[in-house]
């Protein structure tokens, strides 16, 4: 691999842009704000190459990058030819005609346009189209006032990504009732992944049209009414596959899905499959979710050990036993979601795949998660504890956490203390992320001893609630700023 030397001054610029990025959305980077000789000063010292790599870094935020084109005009020409992920960028704008108005001084190649949704019509969908001609990922995630001549400016592009299923809100999908099966007969043949969930007027027609994807690999069809015969009309060689909550689905195209021999993710969540039919699923699978499928039970369970490839397995439900666990010991999991598994047992647990990287588990009142739980994980890197103010899950559970935990996520653990929690914290050296939220026995005033405790820390979620006065309780800017100094890069979400 070649190794590029990054000048003293382009370090500089990305340091100074990491600390504006991560101010509050009124204020303005000093170096925004500084003299226009200064800007061009600064730019002027360093190469094409470290410029492009300031953008790509996305350290300086939308508004910026724009001042510093208008100010410098090198900047200006590299800037349009530097691609970019918008929304990977803070700074954006609120406003549909504002976004349209900084896209010419851009080279945008993946757009979401979801927190517009309300703003976007055909005529904004193909005025930002002409501006990117490059686009090749687009997100119209419950853009409802898109009609059949909106789609069909799309098919003139050469989109590789795109999403036009509903918005997700919770436990279900909300939207997606303005696509029909004359919008997917608009769509670009180039399309290598689609999300059309929540589009629950399509028909057997628009179903019969997806078959045109030559290119297709990514498709998610949840809650819709996608019935065997069209699911069984797929491309064989998808990679990705989503059918959670389709209710027309049965047995017979469960029986089918062994036919994707190349299929590496699959969501059959809360679907009507069954033990027999976990018997079908192709062995190349990488990642499962079978959440709240109310029919499987631990005999199924046990067929799941011939997916000798699978690492990321998600079986949230409340029917789940120690014998469905049990039998997953023998594979190499590094991911498992068991968040709303509320009947198995302290001792299931502490069986777990040794080769799990990413653990997600519930409390309830009865439920002890205590440190052996821990003990076998050696190579954990992220662990996710929901308490429902569980008095068994306290400090004595962080005890014994391993070492090589990067993300801690323990949410609604009233009984784990600001003492305890960050006494816990100095045996992490590699925590990175830190959500201690609803952690009632945690206040803000006590972060700052719990911050100090974790050298490497870059980012803390707080969220808690006064339920006497009935609001949130935000962290004060007092509090923020000394979190600051103990970390300058720290990002706080409050």
């Amino acid at each position: 691999m070649k190794m590029v030397k990054i000048s003293c001054m382009a370090i500089i610029l990305m340091a100074i842009g990491s600390i504006y990025a991560m101010e509050a959305e009124s204020q303005l980077s000093a170096i925004a704000e500084a003299p226009a000789p200064v800007k061009v000063e600064y730019f002027d010292r360093v190469s094409d190459y470290e410029i492009q790599l300031i953008i790509s870094q996305g350290v300086f935020n939308i508004r910026d990058l724009i001042r510093f084109s208008m100010t410098c005009k090198r900047f200006e020409l590299i800037l349009k030819k530097t691609p970019i992920v918008l929304e990977e960028f803070t700074g954006m704008p609120s406003d549909i005609k504002n976004l349209i108005s900084i896209l010419p001084k851009l080279e945008v190649i993946s757009l979401n346009l979801e927190p517009f949704a309300e703003q976007v019509t055909d005529e904004a969908l193909a005025c930002i189209l002409d501006l990117c001609p490059n686009l090749n990922t687009l997100s119209l995630r419950g853009c409802e006032k898109i009609t059949v001549r909106g789609f069909a400016r799309l098919a003139t592009t050469h989109l590789i990504n795109l999403d036009i299923g509903g918005s997700r809100v919770v436990w279900e999908t909300e939207g997606g009732e303005s696509i029909t099966d004359e919008c997917l007969d608009k769509l670009p043949a180039s399309l290598a992944s689609l999300r059309i969930a929540g589009c629950r007027r399509l028909t057997e027609k628009g179903f019969a049209n997806l078959t045109r994807f030559e290119h297709l690999s990514s498709l998610d069809v949840s809650e819709t009414s996608i019935t065997d015969e069209y699911l069984d009309k797929l491309p064989a060689s998808l990679a990705s596959l989503r059918i959670a909550r389709c209710e027309r689905l049965t047995e017979k195209g469960f029986a089918n899905l062994s036919r994707f021999e190349h299929l590496r993710n699959l969501d059959v969540s809360e679907t009507s499959i069954t033990n027999e039919y976990l018997d079908k699923l192709p062995a190349s699978l990488v990642s499962l979710k079978i959440k709240n499928c109310d029919r499987l039970t631990s005999r199924g369970f046990a067929k799941l050990s011939k997916l000798q490839n699978l690492r990321r397995l998600d079986v949230r439900g409340p029917n789940i036993t120690d014998e469905c666990l049990i039998s997953l010991e023998k594979l190499p999991l590094t991911m498992l979601n068991i968040g709303l598994c509320e009947i198995i047992t302290h001792d299931c647990l502490t069986k777990m795949p040794a080769s799990l990287i990413s653990l997600k588990l519930v409390g309830r009142k009865d439920f002890i998660v205590g440190p052996d739980i821990f003990a076998r994980l050696e190579h954990l890197r992220e662990l996710y504890i929901i308490g429902h103010s569980n008095p068994l899950i306290s400090d004595v559970s962080l005890s014994l956490l391993p070492k090589s935990l990067t993300s801690l996520i323990i949410v609604d653990c009233q009984y784990i203390t600001a003492e305890g929690l960050g006494k816990n914290l100095t045996k992490l050296p590699l925590l990175a992320s830190l959500d201690i939220s609803d952690c009632r026995g945690i206040k803000s005033n006590r972060l700052a001893s719990i911050v100090s405790s974790c050298p490497n820390l870059n980012a803390l979620h707080y969220y808690d609630y006064d339920m006497l006065r009935r609001r949130e309780v935000k962290i004060s800017e007092e509090i923020k700023s000394e979190l600051l100094i103990i970390h300058p890069g720290l990002k706080i979400i409050n």
